[in-house]
């Protein structure tokens, strides 16, 4: 997962991104405004990506469940805590349709630490059809939810648009999710997620994204994102490790590069002749 510290920005004072203001043609953007944007961008990018991917997860790690498939298993509620994470799993299940809809839980309680992110809360997930099949919707919430101490709240939609015969996707609707680390700020998107699998080491699969998104930033300034090139995202990799975004903010236009797939914690922001490197944490 990306999460890009504040540190490596202000390294990066060279990207003169522009806000929309009450009268752009006064609106002069200094280094730190400059950085809030672009930091604010990546945030809501990283941890709106990183809730789907840790219920992906574990709907693979789990398949008892009949989340991805369809399964026999007709326990009302189970619980149970897998042995490689380090939250506790929960589905209830209908009584009819073979036990959809089904309500998942991923509950990370007060703390729980994993490849040196930490989330805490919960997760909640409604499916109305196993995972994979076409027209199966998910619908996605969060109950105190943090990562790395970044607040998110709102609702997520995922709805299964596989064509016969290609590979899954998914339609990912984010709408005016609230990222929070000390004032709010509002991002929205629609994202195509294509599952391109490894069918032998799922974990080597990774998900192809498309898509554009829109936010406004905790001083109230609008931008949007625009992928150009899509973004590559491993399952066993905590970052994008390929891929273009566009970035538009005022008149100003920026594009960040996140390499040729290497999973390296690193991209690249580009404006104009001027290119600086970004370091990814996670």
């Amino acid at each position: 997962m990306k999460l890009i510290s504040s540190k490596t920005f202000i390294a990066a004072g060279l990207i003169a991104l522009t806000f929309a203001a009450c009268k752009k043609d006064e609106f002069k953007p200094s280094s730190t405004e400059t950085v809030s944007i672009a930091a604010e961008n990546a945030t809501a990018e990283d941890v709106t990506t990183d809730g789907f991917n840790e219920l992906n997860v574990a709907a693979q790690t789990n398949l008892e469940s009949g989340l991805s498939m369809a399964s026999a298993s007709s326990v009302a509620t189970e619980t149970v805590t897998p042995g490689q994470e380090c939250y506790v799993w929960s589905v209830t299940r209908a009584n009819t349709n073979n036990g959809f809809p089904k309500t998942v839980t991923l509950d990370f309680g007060a703390g729980c630490t994993k490849e040196n992110i930490t989330r805490k809360g919960k997760i909640t997930a409604v499916y109305n059809a196993p995972f994979y099949t076409p027209g199966a919707t998910v619908t996605i919430t969060f109950d105190n939810y943090s990562v790395n101490d970044i607040v998110i709240n709102g609702t997520k939609k995922v709805t299964n648009v596989t064509q016969q015969g290609g590979n899954f996707k998914f339609e990912v609707k984010v709408e005016k999710i609230m990222v929070k680390d000390t004032v709010e700020a509002t991002w929205s998107s629609t994202r195509i997620y294509e599952l391109v699998r490894n069918t032998a080491n799922w974990k080597e699969s990774y998900f192809k994204i498309t898509g554009s998104a829109n936010g406004v930033n905790k001083k109230g300034h609008a931008y949007t994102a625009t992928i150009k090139e899509p973004l590559i995202k491993y399952f066993n990799c905590p970052c994008v490790s390929k891929g273009t975004i566009e970035v538009k903010a005022g008149d100003k236009t920026a594009m960040i590069d996140f390499g040729t797939g290497v999973c390296d914690r690193t991209a690249t922001v580009t404006i104009g002749d001027k290119t600086v490197e970004i370091k990814i944490k996670h």
